[in-house]
């Protein structure tokens, strides 16, 4: 069984936080303190920060001190960062002609070839038209409901108002609202707050529309990140049933029993690094014997929604829901290939695990994708390695 899925502790060093979804502090707007005993403790010898129940002889900042600024997705950070993200944006501003192109594409969607699309998913959509061009790759061209029918053909009332078909997913939703983007504004008033009551709906919802899939940790993820771009609670559960059911996605498979999707991107990204990176490969799995299981897992459970900055979850967003799962293994495949130096330098699991663990953190958005975008592997390579592994699951069964 995998482990709990929760936002982490995130230790930082002055301005370099990126992973604005992993902080698992939650700010009470009613007493402006981190709730469930959460505080930030900042250490004068390193200037670090962590979330934990601080001992009395420690300076203690409330949240609203520590992260008194919202970046420009919603999510607190600290002054240094919003300046950052301000320096970022003058420097990496959206085309006019990108707006203009993206403008023909949505009103002509359906006539728009898939690679003209790709080419400019892979440039990032305009935050401005992330709504209509993520329900329009999830809903069909209309980016309408009309795809979605239901397990009975019901409404989103109807599965949403309806018994829970599994009482126990009900408390497990509970316990995971918390744990869902706790700093970001929409959530952080708490369990009674528009986020949390929304979020709670549209997954409860999707429990009376699958009941074999249910609800699984890591789920929430996935449907806050498409909550706060379509921002309509309704569009947000059917954009969640299309990227949960149909293809390129269906990312149902990574939550049914004994997480066979997850097990099989595990395999395909091992086969992939053993390819492209394979001294990389050797020192991780041959050397130390870490498989992929020990630090990727939350990279393909909640593609990446888990850690990073939500700028660059978005852009990641952008490439996966045009193209499929290629553009997450690149990102993963990216990470390893730009700490290529310092993973080969550890000499012990520990160091090894210790790197990975914090991979994903301090990147350059615009960096990390670049490189990306050169790793290369056929497509029909991934096609084939999926093949391998669906026969030896079929032999093991004989």
């Amino acid at each position: 069984m995998l482990s709990t899925l929760h936002a982490e502790e995130v230790h930082v060093g002055g301005a370099n936080i990126t992973s604005t979804t992993g902080r698992r502090f939650r700010v009470d707007m009613g007493t402006g303190t981190a709730s469930r005993g959460d505080v930030v403790r900042v250490s004068e010898a390193q200037g670090e920060a962590s979330c934990a129940s601080h001992p009395s002889d420690q300076p203690v900042f409330s949240m609203e001190e520590y992260l008194p600024c919202f970046d420009s997705f919603g999510f607190r950070v600290t002054q240094d960062e919003k300046i950052l993200e301000q320096q970022y944006a003058r420097a990496h501003p959206t085309p006019t002609a990108t707006v203009r192109k993206w403008q023909y594409v949505l009103q002509h969607w359906n006539d728009t070839s898939m690679e003209i699309k790709k080419k400019l998913c892979r440039q990032g959509i305009p935050q401005q038209y992330r709504k209509q061009a993520w329900s329009r790759f999830l809903l069909g061209g209309s980016g309408k409901r009309s795809r979605h029918k239901g397990g009975e053909g019901g409404s989103y009332t109807d599965y949403r108002d309806a018994p829970l078909a599994d009482r126990q997913a009900g408390d497990i939703i509970e316990r995971d609202l918390d744990r869902t983007f706790p700093t970001h504004q929409l959530f952080e008033t708490g369990s009674q707050g528009a986020g949390q009551r929304q979020l709670r709906n549209i997954l409860r919802a999707y429990v009376n529309y699958n009941p074999q899939v249910g609800y699984c940790q890591g789920m929430g993820f996935l449907a806050a990140t498409l909550l706060l771009q379509i921002e309509n609670e309704e569009n947000t559960f059917w954009c969640f049933c299309g990227l949960m059911e149909h293809e390129p996605y269906e990312m149902k498979h990574l939550y049914q029993t004994g997480f066979p999707g997850l097990h099989m991107h595990f395999f395909v990204f091992e086969r992939l690094l053993q390819q492209t990176n394979k001294k990389v490969y050797q020192h991780i799995h041959d050397d130390h014997n870490i498989n992929s299981s020990f630090y990727a897992t939350h990279w393909f459970l909640t593609v990446f929604t888990y850690y990073l900055n939500f700028n660059l979850i978005s852009r990641i967003w952008d490439r996966f829901l045009c193209e499929g799962w290629k553009p997450v293994y690149r990102i993963a495949l990216a990470l390893l290939k730009m700490d290529r130096a310092l993973l080969l330098s550890q000499n012990t699991e520990t160091g090894v695990l210790l790197v990975l663990k914090s991979i994903q953190e301090n990147k350059d958005p615009s960096n990390m994708l670049k490189i990306s975008q050169q790793v290369k592997f056929k497509t029909s390579f991934v096609n084939k390695v999926k093949r391998d592994y669906t026969a030896s699951l079929n032999n093991e069964k004989q």
